[in-house]
């Protein structure tokens, strides 16, 4: 026979549950450590979306829960490379910028330099 209302439960097989909703007694420090961790999840939430929309994560096309963790893995490798051909394209920018405006800049220095030795020979 079903009573009514499900309560629900705070942990799942080791894995704690945390509600947002705040307790009347609780601590200034377990308030903001709380508030930190939800700040976090917010922003892994972002992350996540990224990673479903961008590197085809919607729908898992390989069979099984082998077929999952390879579909993340490659998910996952896939986002580091996008992220460290970030980093390398904008350091080659910074290396090719320097260069050109340091010919420009020296260039003039030299080119008065070598005229000015030859006058004095």
């Amino acid at each position: 026979m079903w009573i009514g209302v499900i309560k629900s439960k705070d942990s799942i097989g080791g894995t704690e549950i945390v509600f947002p909703n705040s307790k009347k007694k609780e601590s200034y420090y377990l308030k903001k450590q709380r508030q930190a961790r939800y700040r976090s999840r917010a922003g892994i939430e972002g992350l996540i979306s990224h990673l479903k929309l961008d590197h085809r994560m919607l729908r898992n096309y390989l069979k099984g829960t082998a077929g999952d963790q390879i579909n993340t893995l490659m998910a996952a490798a896939a986002y580091n490379m996008m992220k460290w051909m970030r980093i390398k394209r904008e350091e080659i920018f910074i290396f090719l910028f320097r260069m050109y405006y340091q010919t420009l800049i020296f260039a003039p220095l030299i080119y008065n330099a070598n005229a000015s030795r030859k006058k004095v020979s």
